[in-house]
């Protein structure tokens, strides 16, 4: 387990715990999250090194790669996604400049299978072994590749590169953008999905936020946070587009993990309130950021 002293990524020393969270999923264990009083960054401590953090994803309710239908969560979470996929690739379409796309963090491929139909040129990096299989297995993907390959891939090759909540899980997030901006071409697009700490269903349920999800989650950015450091790494920053649909769903796993039993009402109203007041600042549950290369003077 690691003990983070520092800022994990401006190395700042002065940093403070906010409050402690359970890990609900798989081993009931307590983390802190802490933040950064530098950068502002909120991130969990301590937290599994980049091996211990695999059997915190060993769990039939890891419904992203176990895609079960076992209980009504995570049944809406799979009808949910399916049209979660469509608007994801109206969204690449619109900014795709060569039909060619990585998908880091990609899971069973269920979004770069749609993305081929589409006449798309695709490659995934998923580090889950289950999940790679799960995608050549179910979707006859041969291109997903584990995170020792990252570095293989075709430099300055693809318009459009996406992570659909990934960045928050990754250990090394320097050595990922580093990859990320060599890989992607000149007039490219970044586009990154993250869970969303200052909006309404966070500051409703506090602790019991389920987008916190730690230790899967390491890190937990709002849109400064991310904006600055992606700015770090050459990008700009050219468009913010909410996922209202996850306010719904990250407020009925918040239920669950506060009372211990499933609900559905009292969550559609918590999450209808988070997308109204959302609407003045954009702070939806959950953030589509959308980055450009900035042109190298």
């Amino acid at each position: 387990m690691e003990h983070l002293s520092k800022c994990p990524l401006c190395n700042n020393n002065k940093i403070s715990k906010k409050f402690d969270c359970i890990d609900f999923i798989v081993s009931g264990k307590v983390f802190g999250i802490y933040q950064c009083d530098n950068c502002r960054l909120m991130f969990t401590n301590p937290r599994p090194d980049d091996i211990e953090i695999n059997d915190y994803y060993k769990s039939d309710n890891y419904v992203v790669h176990a895609e079960k239908k076992n209980n009504i969560i995570n049944y809406l979470f799979l009808v949910v996604r399916k049209i979660s996929i469509k608007r994801k690739f109206e969204i690449v379409k619109k900014y795709d400049i060569n039909k060619k796309i990585l998908d880091i963090g990609c899971g069973t491929g269920t979004f770069l299978a749609y993305c081929k139909n589409k006449g798309m040129e695709i490659a995934g990096i998923e580090p889950s072994e289950l999940a790679r299989n799960i995608a050549l297995q179910k979707y006859k993907l041969n291109n997903i590749y584990s995170v020792k390959e990252f570095n293989f891939l075709h430099k300055n090759y693809y318009g459009i590169i996406t992570l659909w909540h990934v960045l928050e899980h990754v250990h090394n997030i320097d050595e990922y953008l580093n990859n990320i901006s060599n890989l992607l071409s000149k007039d490219g697009t970044l586009i990154i999905a993250l869970p969303n700490p200052d909006s309404y269903d966070a500051y409703y349920y506090s602790n019991f936020w389920a987008a916190y999800d730690v230790p899967r989650h390491l890190y937990h950015f709002n849109k400064n946070v991310i904006e600055n450091l992606l700015a770090n790494y050459n990008f700009n920053l050219i468009k913010v587009l909410p996922l209202k649909f996850d306010s719904y769903y990250i407020s009925m796993l918040s239920e669950k993990y506060k009372y211990g039993r499933i609900k559905l009402i009292k969550p559609f109203i918590i999450g209808f309130i988070s997308n109204l007041k959302a609407r003045k600042k954009n702070n939806y549950s959950s953030l589509i950021y959308i980055f450009k290369k900035k042109d190298k003077e």
